[in-house]
């Protein structure tokens, strides 16, 4: 999906939990979001919304984003790539994703984390404040620390090769 309609069916969904927030005294419902490039699409992102309202579990409304870990164990090979997407803020910095995978392998102990990258322990917080800036998420959190395990764990994972099949000829 492009970017643009990206942004409108996000600011569409923004404007529908604004409207829920304001209805006080009434029961929220649940409701789950998934844009649909083309008309065609739409029965697959009915599914896929109706899943991701079940996962949800709690009034509002609710999109991927939301439920992320929870829809890539349900569905493994419909969410791994947007999973594994939470870290591309974190490609042009490095040092970033250095440190969150340091702070992820000390088990969120930021001393032993600046240890082993040989900085010290408020570098490594910065660099945690700035990941959470660029990513929207906070890797001290246990949602964050949840999702970015497994998108970590995307990233390591082997890409298929293409092999030449074994009665094709090489010339």
């Amino acid at each position: 999906m492009n970017g643009k309609f990206r942004s409108r069916a996000e600011r569409a969904c923004g404007g529908v939990r604004s409207l829920l927030g304001r209805t006080s005294g009434v029961s929220a419902p649940i409701v789950g979001a998934a844009p649909a490039a083309t008309p065609g699409d739409v029965p697959a992102a009915a599914e896929r919304a109706d899943l991701i309202a079940a996962l949800a579990g709690r009034p509002g409304v609710h999109q991927l984003q939301d439920v992320l870990l929870d829809y890539c164990i349900a569905r493994p090979g419909d969410s791994a790539t947007e999973l594994a997407a939470l870290l591309e803020p974190l490609d042009r910095h490095p040092e970033l994703t250095a440190t969150l995978a340091a702070f992820l392998d000390c088990d969120l102990d930021r001393r032993r984390a600046a240890r082993a990258l040989g900085v010290h322990p408020n570098t490594v917080d910065n660099r945690l404040a700035r990941t959470t800036e660029l990513t929207g998420l906070d890797p001290r959190t246990t949602r964050g620390v949840q999702l970015f395990g497994a998108a970590f764990a995307i990233r390591r994972q082997p890409q298929p090769r293409l092999e030449t099949p074994r009665h094709a000829h090489v010339r």
